[in-house]
């Protein structure tokens, strides 16, 4: 008890030093619904890269306080987006740091007569507001990192991706994120559409390229992948051979190296990457 008394002891005193170590950014106010509105007011903790982020909800006519979310991070995006019959309030922060960071992206919904905040994204990935299927709601859009490394055999296991996959975010399999019974759900593959042309048709294009990916095979397990998903497991294998290459797996303990080609790789693990997925 006595350590827990202490751990909320210090929360507080973190909280109060915080606060009184800050001074005011910004304050900005939102048209959120008929009922609400919702002011921002962020700021910067002194002498640091982080600030102090206060979502307040007021009645539109009282102007009194019916809640408010307190978050830390850096401030991003705030805007009100109508997700069919419900207008939401997004709000994306940043946690910085020297790894990269996450993007967390939040939003603050009236169901039922309550104000409740919910994620909707939390990921090193960004994200965009995007009407995939041309319906008149906009989805999620962001980035799987399911195949950001992947395991295969005991004593050469470890496989991650090169820097330019972080620095190209879209060689990494989609994300597509519907609102639906008042959250946001992964229904990535019911865009077939989508995946088609905006993701395989790309990949594509680069595994094409001689150079590309020469002792490496991450485009092509992901290309493998949502092939499977799409039904055309068959035309996959296909396309990796004909576009095959030789393989050095260099991520082995005891500096093991395994001689083999993507295609030939690819094949013997096509059922270790469907279920690399579901895990």
């Amino acid at each position: 008890k006595a350590h827990k008394m202490y751990k909320v002891f210090f929360s507080v005193l973190s909280l109060y030093l915080l606060l009184h170590s800050s001074h005011s950014l910004s304050q900005t106010q939102f048209e959120w619904n008929q009922l609400y509105v919702i002011q921002v007011d962020t700021s910067q903790v002194q002498d640091m890269m982080y600030y102090l982020i206060n979502i307040t909800v007021k009645d539109k006519i009282t102007q009194k306080t019916v809640a408010v979310f307190q978050e830390e991070g850096i401030p991003l995006e705030f805007e009100v987006k109508k997700m069919g019959k419900q207008a939401l309030f997004f709000y994306s922060i940043h946690s910085g740091g020297e790894s990269g960071g996450i993007t967390t992206l939040k939003y603050v919904i009236l169901k039922e007569g309550r104000i409740e905040n919910h994620v909707a994204s939390d990921s090193p990935a960004s994200f965009k507001f995007l009407d995939v299927d041309h319906d008149g709601i906009e989805e999620i859009v962001t980035h799987h990192l399911r195949f950001e490394w992947f395991e295969v055999e005991e004593n050469c296991s470890i496989m991650s991706f090169y820097p330019e996959y972080f620095e190209t975010l879209e060689y990494f399999i989609p994300k597509i994120l519907t609102f639906k019974n008042d959250r946001f759900v992964d229904n990535t593959f019911e865009f077939k559409e989508y995946l088609q042309k905006h993701y395989l048709a790309l990949l594509e294009k680069r595994l094409r390229i001689d150079e590309y990916e020469k002792n490496y095979i991450a485009g092509f397990i992901q290309y493998f992948f949502i092939s499977a998903q799409l039904k055309q497991r068959k035309a996959a294998l296909t396309f990796i051979k004909k576009n095959n290459k030789a393989f050095q797996y260099y991520h082995c303990q005891d500096d093991i190296r395994i001689q083999t080609t993507v295609f030939d790789f690819i094949k013997k693990h096509q059922q270790d990457i469907i279920k690399w997925w579901a895990r």
